[in-house]
């Protein structure tokens, strides 16, 4: 009974934070209302899991702010490029897209932006290159598309840490 006394609130306040990590919201910081040593220890652990889920939320927000800076710099990006070009995100979901891309891939521009490229892309050579680019990041592919008789390079981009950055496509 004594070993169950002790025992059960801490188990209570693991299964709490178990519960607490699988949201996104904060944590609320938990009435304990023991007030001996086995208390000030759930107090201790509820005080951390609400700093640490405040600092999780603060990460969140930033990195949310960051991506909207990068999103808002390539779209700012592309109406300087004097060629046929794509910018696409790591999902290669499409950011900006010029006339001379549009063509180059058999899309249309108003249903273009914000959908995946494969999605969009009518032309099969085109698909067949950008998959190849996909299978080897960090590598410019060039080749001519014969159908539109333009010559189209890709190049899939990856980071430091191997995650996808993005892929950009130039059409000439």
């Amino acid at each position: 009974f004594y070993g169950l006394s002790l025992s059960s609130p801490l188990g209570m306040a693991r299964e709490n934070l178990e519960d607490g990590e699988k949201e996104t919201e904060l944590l609320e910081i938990r009435d304990v209302k023991r007030r001996d040593e086995i208390g000030q220890i759930l107090s201790s652990v509820y005080q951390i899991a609400g700093k640490m889920s405040e600092k999780r939320t603060a990460h969140v927000d930033e990195l949310k702010l960051n991506q909207l800076k990068f999103r808002t710099y390539v779209e700012s990006l592309g109406p300087l490029l004097p060629v046929g070009a794509i910018l696409m995100d790591s999902n290669n979901s499409i950011l900006y897209i010029n006339e001379a891309a549009v063509k180059a891939i058999f899309a249309e521009t108003a249903e273009s932006k914000g959908k995946h490229i494969l999605e969009v892309a009518r032309n099969t050579e085109f698909a067949v290159l950008f998959k190849q680019a996909l299978k080897e990041p960090n590598k410019i592919f060039t080749q001519e598309i014969k159908n539109v008789n333009k010559k189209v390079s890709i190049i899939s981009i990856l980071g430091p840490d191997k995650m996808p950055l993005g892929t950009i496509v130039v059409v000439n």
